[in-house]
C-alpha cells in the first residue's frame, strides 16, 4: 500500500517543529542549568529516540518499497540527520565556551580526507547540476598532525553549506600548502561557491565572538541559520587556526581556514572507502546486547541478524552478567544507563570474572555523548565506545574488529 504524499510533507513539518523544540529547550537549559546537567540529559533523551528512528528507517529502506514510500523514508533519514546536527552544534558551542572541548592530534592524511568529502558530496552536486571539485594539491604533506575528526567536521560543514546555498555554477574545496618551516606546514583550506552569498548581519553572527559564556549559545540560537558556520569558526580557533569569510549577498562566498600543522613522523592510519567496507559480520560471531530501550533493542538485533550475526538481548546489566556467566559470547554491546544495574557496573563485574570470560570485548553503545563519557566507559573496563544514534556500518566494523581480535 502506497504511503500518501502528505506523509512526506508531515515528516518535514515534524522535523521543523522538533528543531524549534530543541532550540527552545536548550536555550532554557543554558540559563537554568549552568552546570550543563540538563543539557546532557536532554542530549541523552533525544539521541536515544533518534537511534530508534534512524535504525528503523534504515531497516525499512532495505525492504521492497514503492518510489513514493522510498521518498518518504529518505525524507525521514534526512530530517533525523538534520536534528542530530542541530544537537551536535549546540553541544559543541556549549563545550567550547565551558572549556570542555578536547583537541586530540593524531597523524592524518588530508589527501584521503579530501577524497572522502568528494565521494560524500559529489552525488548531491551532480543532482543540482553544479561543477564540483575537491582538490588536495601535491605540495600538501602526506601525513600531518591534527585533530582529524574536528578538521573533517569543519570541512564537511563548509562544503555542505556551500552546496545547500548554491543553485548554479560551482563549489570548490581546495587544500594547499602555502609554506613549510621549522614550525610545520602552513595549510590553507578554501571552500569557494557561486551561491546566494551571506549578508552582513549573518556574517557578523558567524564571526563575532561572544562577550561571555552565558550569552554565547543564546546568540547562536538567535541566529540559528548561522549556527553551523559559527561552530566551524570556533572549532578552527580551538585548533589554533584562523577562520576567514569573504562574501556578499548574491555574489557567492569564500571560506578560508589557515592552520600551521606539524608533519607527522609516521604515516596516517589507513581507512577504507565506503564501497570497500565489509557489509557483513564474520560468520559464527555471537554477540550479547544489553539495552533497556525496547525499540533500540529491536533495531540493533535486526541490524546484527541481517549482517549474519548471532545475537541475544537482555534489558539490564544484571541480566547481562548472568548471561555471560552461563554462555559463550564473542563480545558484548553495553548500554550505560540501564535500570537494576547500569552498564558501568556490569562491565566492572565481567572484568572481575575468571578468564577467559573476563577478557571478552565490551563495546559501549550509549546515548551519553558529553565530555568524559567515553573515558568513563573505558575506565569501567570497556574496550570501545559508539555514541547513539549509531551508524550501522560503524557498528558492523566495530564488531568485526573486536570480535576477530578477541
Amino acid at each position: 500500500e502506497e504511503i500518501p504524499l502528505t506523509v512526506k510533507e508531515k515528516t518535514s513539518q515534524m522535523a521543523e517543529d522538533a528543531k524549534r523544540m530543541i532550540y527552545s529547550t536548550l536555550k532554557s537549559a543554558e540559563t537554568t542549568s549552568p552546570s550543563g546537567k540538563f543539557l546532557a540529559t536532554t542530549s541523552h533523551e533525544i539521541r536515544t529516540a533518534l537511534n530508534g528512528i534512524v535504525g528503523m528507517s534504515q531497516l525499512i529502506s532495505d525492504t521492497q518499497l514503492t518510489q513514493e514510500q522510498r521518498t518518504c523514508i529518505d525524507a525521514i533519514l534526512q530530517s533525523t540527520t538534520g536534528l542530530l546536527k542541530t544537537i551536535n552544534y549546540v553541544l559543541d558551542i556549549s563545550k567550547i565556551e565551558s572549556g570542555q572541548m578536547d583537541v586530540c592530534e593524531t597523524a592524518a592524511d588530508l589527501h584521503s580526507m579530501c577524497d572522502r568529502l568528494d565521494r560524500m558530496f559529489r552525488p548531491l552536486a551532480e543532482q543540482k547540476g553544479l561543477d564540483f571539485k575537491c582538490e588536495c594539491q601535491g605540495n600538501v604533506p602526506l601525513s600531518i598532525m591534527c585533530d582529524e575528526g574536528l578538521m573533517e567536521r569543519v570541512l564537511d560543514n563548509l562544503v555542505g553549506n556551500a552546496l545547500e546555498h548554491t543553485h548554479q555554477g560551482a563549489v570548490v574545496l581546495n587544500i594547499e600548502c602555502r609554506n613549510k618551516s621549522k614550525d610545520g606546514a602552513e595549510i590553507s583550506f578554501q571552500v569557494i561557491d557561486t551561491g546566494d552569498g551571506i549578508d552582513q548581519e549573518r556574517q557578523a553572527a558567524i564571526l563575532e565572538k561572544p562577550k561571555s559564556a552565558n550569552t554565547g549559545i543564546l546568540k547562536q540560537l538567535h541566529h540559528e541559520a548561522s549556527m553551523d558556520l559559527a561552530v566551524c569558526r570556533q572549532l578552527v580557533e580551538l585548533m589554533g587556526g584562523e577562520f576567514e569569510l569573504d562574501s556578499a549577498k548574491g555574489k557567492g562566498s569564500t571560506f578560508r581556514v589557515n592552520m600551521t600543522l606539524r608533519q607527522a613522523n609516521h604515516p596516517a592510519s589507513f581507512s577504507l572507502f565506503e564501497n570497500d567496507r565489509v557489509k557483513t559480520i564474520t560468520p559464527n560471531t555471537r554477540v550479547l546486547l544489553a539495552e533497556d530501550n525496547k525499540v533500540n533493542q529491536k533495531v540493533v538485533v535486526s541490524i546484527l541478524r541481517k549482517a549474519g550475526c548471532e545475537v541475544d538481548a537482555v534489558g539490564n546489566g544484571e541480566e547481562a552478567v548472568q548471561k555471560i556467566s552461563e554462555n559463550h559470547y564473542d563480545m558484548v554491546l553495553m548500554d550505560c544507563g540501564m535500570p537494576v544495574m547500569d552498564g558501568y557496573e556490569a562491565a566492572a563485574r565481567i572484568r572481575a570474572m575468571d578468564e577467559p570470560t573476563s577478557k571478552i570485548p565490551i563495546i559501549a553503545l550509549t546515548a551519553h555523548a558529553m565530555k568524559g563519557d567515553r573515558q568513563k566507559c573505558l575506565d569501567s573496563g570497556m574496550d570501545g565506545y559508539l555514541p547513539k544514534p549509531v551508524d550501522r556500518q560503524e557498528l558492523i566494523d566495530a564488531i568485526n574488529k573486536y570480535a576477530v581480535s578477541a
